[in-house]
C-alpha cells in the first residue's frame, strides 16, 4: 500500500514523486514512523540539543556556508560536560561463531 495516492483526488492529476522535492526531514525516524524525533549531540565541548529549524526558502541555495550557519543555529548548549550520564558501556568480545559471549 503506498504512503500517498498516485493521483490528486480533487483534480485527477498524477502526483508522482513531486511532493518529495520540498519535504523537510530529519536524519532518523521514530520506531513507528509516526512520532517526532529529537536529537542530542555529545561533544568534548559539551552536550547540545539539536533543535529543528524552520525551512529555508525553496529558492535558497544550500551552499556550505548556509549549511554551516544552520548547523550553528540548531545547536543549543545544555551542559558544559560531555555527557549527562554516569553509565559506562563495555563491548563484549564475540565468540568464534560470531555471537556475543554471555558473561
Amino acid at each position: 500500500m503506498p504512503d500517498r495516492p498516485f493521483q490528486d483526488p480533487t483534480s485527477g492529476e498524477f502526483i508522482m514523486a513531486k511532493p518529495n522535492l520540498t519535504m523537510d526531514g530529519r536524519t532518523a525516524d521514530s520506531p513507528d514512523n509516526a512520532q517526532g524525533t529529537y536529537f542530542f549531540m555529545f561533544n568534548d565541548s559539551g552536550t547540545y540539543f539539536l533543535r529543528k529549524l524552520p525551512s529555508v526558502d525553496p529558492g535558497t541555495a544550500l551552499t556550505p556556508d548556509v549549511l554551516i550557519d544552520r548547523a550553528r543555529m540548531a545547536k543549543v548548549k545544555v551542559s558544559d560536560r560531555r555527557s549527562l550520564t554516569t553509565a559506562t558501556f563495555t563491548a563484549r568480545p564475540a565468540s568464534p561463531n560470531g555471537s556475543a559471549k554471555a558473561f
